[in-house]
């Protein structure tokens, strides 16, 4: 068995490391079959702004195939902040202009 440790400088994980979790379970939440999500090629494109892959099953049981999200936390009008994210269509957008 191995266990490995990392130790951040500040004692802070980089933002990355602590949203990656968020940013899947909001994309997730948006498609037919959230258990089946896969994710790759997930990127803060800047603060709090996250592009990347996901697929998952449909309602027929079959995978689509990986479709660009955009996954982002901003402050709503009551001042908390909440996380945001849209599959493909204007989410593929975005992404396809921050590279």
């Amino acid at each position: 068995m191995i266990a490995l440790a990392i130790i951040f400088k500040d004692g802070k994980a980089p933002a990355l490391f602590n949203s990656t979790g968020k940013v899947k379970e909001v994309v997730a939440a948006e498609l037919t079959d959230p258990g089946s999500a896969q994710f790759r090629n997930i990127r803060e494109i800047e603060p709090g702004n996250y592009c990347g892959e996901v697929n998952a099953k449909t309602a027929l049981g079959g995978y689509a195939g990986f479709t660009t999200f955009y996954a982002f936390e901003a402050e709503t009008t009551d001042g908390k902040r909440k996380w945001f994210a849209t599959v493909g269509g204007l989410g593929a957008s975005h992404c396809a202009l921050s590279r």
